[in-house]
């Protein structure tokens, strides 16, 4: 079956190569396994996350790992980390996150020269895979060289346990290649059983997101002592098809509260300018790239919608919302990320499509902390719930109590494949 791999994706780069280099002009070399010679660190550990969330993820346990006083494993006083990204977003929000890596390269192709190029380089101490990042051929030629595989913060999604359920051999001898896997909770180790992967190779150590928000959470304290003189509300990580539904339900608050504010995040901040064009047509919309700092916040009577058109803002923001709309939900994407709003203590709702946070949203529901809608109307009802104190305190307790419980994955991690390591 990988020899299959191997043809179907070498015939794949092959057919696509114009529009792979145009679009992946950044790093082109690098995608090949081609590297500047000071990127070739000394048995670094290589740590690969493919995009925003999955940095987000790395982050705390990269951490972990820098604040060893003493390399373990040989002589030198600090372990190298060699951070991979697919995007130019993760390489960003990596630098924005100031995450301690010792150098950056983009992630190569699964192809086997590509692979075996890199690794000739590189020479990793160990390969630290993060979330749903599982590349057949890497895998491979880690396990021939021997050198240790680990997956962190490892998930399997509704839309991955299915793909992988038609091939279950093919992907139990993928998985096989892992010395150990850490998965976020017991329906991972479910799916990954199912899939004849053993027990005694599984743990649960948790979300490393939660400690990565607990880390950020600080940097958003003078935001929060901001006074404000109206209501806001917030939709977060929206997608096409759900702004519509958004702005309808701001439309039914703002027959209650008249003073209220909302603020859009699009998913893709490249879609602001569409997002911008249909609140317009309802109430007056600004940018937030049009003020410094969060000087709208004061801004009283020049906006009724705040468009984000920036990578980054998001999290923050969440801090000064009354509640919450989550996006990816009332369409099928799987759901946004339902926890940074609950750490500020907001109040949220969501689409009945949370495949992607299924078990976080079942808790936070059973915990007055979220609620599944379905239309607009129901949007606006929760939000205006949002606005009662005893309502949002109770939301609050919850939220903070569950955080209490479910921090530290990003140590476990590290403990886990410290000791793992020769």
């Amino acid at each position: 079956m990988l020899n299959l791999y191997k043809y179907l994706t070498t015939a794949a780069y092959t057919i696509t190569y114009p529009w792979l280099k145009k679009k992946y002009a950044l790093g082109f070399d690098e995608r090949r396994g081609i590297y500047s010679k000071e990127k070739c660190l000394n048995k670094a550990i290589w740590v690969h996350a493919v995009s925003v969330g999955e940095v987000q993820a790395a982050s705390p346990f990269i951490s972990e790992v820098k604040k060893a006083e003493k390399n373990p494993f040989t002589a030198d006083n600090e372990i190298n980390i060699l951070l991979s990204t697919t995007t130019l977003t993760g390489a960003e929000t990596a630098k924005q996150l100031n995450v301690k890596y010792d150098a950056h390269i983009y992630y190569p192709w699964d192809l086997k020269r590509f692979v075996k190029r890199s690794l000739d380089c590189l020479k990793p101490r160990a390969f630290v895979f993060v979330e749903t990042e599982i590349w057949p051929m890497m895998l491979n030629q880690l396990k021939q060289r021997e050198i240790p595989a680990f997956l962190i913060n490892g998930r399997i999604s509704d839309r991955s346990f299915k793909r992988m359920s038609r091939l279950p051999s093919f992907w139990r001898n993928v998985f096989s290649c892992f010395s150990h896997i850490m998965v976020r909770d017991e329906q991972d180790v479910y799916r990954l059983e199912r899939l004849g992967i053993s027990n005694g190779k599984i743990s649960v150590t948790g979300d490393c997101k939660i400690d990565a928000m607990l880390e950020r959470k600080a940097q958003c304290s003078s935001l929060q002592t901001i006074k404000r003189a109206f209501p806001v509300f917030i939709a977060g990580s929206t997608h096409p098809g759900e702004e519509e539904q958004v702005i309808e339900a701001f439309k039914i608050l703002r027959g209650k509260v008249p003073g209220a504010k909302l603020i859009i995040v699009p998913r893709h901040p490249n879609r602001a300018v569409e997002v911008g064009a249909l609140t317009s047509q309802v109430g007056r919309t600004v940018f937030y790239s049009d003020f410094k700092d969060y000087e709208f916040l004061s801004d009283v009577n020049t906006w009724e919608f705040l468009i984000v058109d920036r990578i980054g803002a998001l999290f923050c923001l969440y801090g000064i919302a009354e509640s919450a709309f989550i996006g990816g939900s009332l369409v099928p994407k799987g759901g946004q990320n339902i926890m940074e709003p609950a750490l500020f203590g907001t109040p949220l709702c969501h689409g009945k499509y949370m495949s992607d946070f299924h078990h976080v949203s079942e808790q936070f529901g059973a915990l007055g902390i979220s609620k599944v809608v379905d239309t607009a109307e129901e949007i606006a009802n929760f939000w205006l719930l949002g606005m009662n104190e005893d309502f949002k305190h109770e939301a609050a307790r919850q939220s903070e109590s569950w955080f209490s419980k479910h921090g530290g994955a990003a140590s476990k991690c590290w403990d886990t494949i410290k000791s793992l390591i020769k």
